[in-house]
């Protein structure tokens, strides 16, 4: 499964995400892109996850590994995209959380 969110103007989005306990998963990773930013933050739960820097007419990429601890079984956690775009204009960030899971 992946879960996708993007933000095309200047501030911070969000989505709710829940891994219930009757599943096994065997992977949590995570995406975030940004192009023609001034920079671009992806959190869960309040915790910074991954930050992309200025990109003028570029984009950058960064993508990793989630732990149990910071996407946790059977708890709601909050996923949020910034996307700074202040001085630039015309560009925007995504964020996707990939999941692979089994039925228990």
């Amino acid at each position: 499964m992946i879960v996708a969110d993007a933000q095309w103007t200047q501030g911070t989005d969000t989505f709710n995400i829940k891994l219930p306990r009757d599943f096994v998963f065997y992977d949590r990773s995570y995406s975030h892109y940004a192009y023609n930013s001034d920079g671009s933050t992806m959190k869960i739960d309040g915790n910074e996850i991954s930050s992309l820097g200025r990109c003028d007419d570029d984009s950058l990429w960064q993508s990793g590994q989630l732990s149990p601890t910071q996407l946790s079984l059977d708890d709601f956690h909050t996923v949020s995209l910034f996307f700074d775009d202040e001085y630039w204009g015309g560009g925007h960030s995504c964020a996707a959380i990939a999941l692979i899971y089994r039925e228990a």
